[in-house]
């Protein structure tokens, strides 16, 4: 399977693990959900001069575009580890974390 398609899966994967991980602590705590993704949005739409409306549709797109964000973000890492071909140079020499590119020896 294409490095490509490895990467959107395992994103997605990866996302969709962290949110069902999420939601069950905020039912088992009865926590709120993190405010960070709609701050991050209203920063964003500072930025870019977006307008989301007023009220209530401004709240609702708020929420959507936090969570679009995170699975955005998610996929888009898991894309872009996949593409990774090799580790970095200098690798830690010890028998219980072999160097995958081969360049500790």
């Amino acid at each position: 399977m294409h490095t490509l398609v490895k990467g959107l899966i395992a994103g997605a994967a990866g996302t969709t693990a962290l949110n069902t991980v999420s939601y069950l602590d905020m039912l088992v705590r009865a926590r709120a959900a993190s405010s960070t993704p709609r701050q991050a949005v209203e920063k964003l739409s500072d930025l870019t001069h977006t307008d989301l409306g007023d009220g209530d549709r401004a709240a609702n797109r708020t929420e959507a575009l936090g969570s679009l964000m995170g699975y955005a973000t998610g996929i888009a890492y898991g894309v872009l580890s996949g593409r990774r071909r090799s580790w970095p140079v200098a690798c830690w020499r010890s028998p219980l974390w072999p160097c995958p590119a081969r360049t500790c020896r």
